[in-house]
């Protein structure tokens, strides 16, 4: 059963929510930033820096925008 529903899923329209859920994920640090939560801002972006790793790969260009964040986040704090 589990195996006929993967053949179903399309490949594409997976990519594309990963790369909605890595853009709310990169928005929601930096809202919770601007507002002075920067522990959960950090929280969020592992979770989007995770998600990049899995979906791209170690070396993936997607995780720049990440960790440029971070380290903003960090220097905020």
């Amino acid at each position: 059963m589990a195996i006929e529903v993967f053949e179903v899923v399309d490949i594409g329209v997976l990519q594309d929510l990963d790369a909605m859920l890595l853009a709310q994920l990169l928005d929601l640090g930096a809202a919770y930033q601007q507002l002075g939560r920067y522990d959960e801002a950090l929280t969020t972006l592992d979770k989007a820096e995770f998600l990049t790793r899995i979906n791209n790969g170690l070396y993936g260009p997607e995780q720049f925008r990440v960790v440029e964040q971070m380290v903003e986040t960090h220097i905020a704090n």
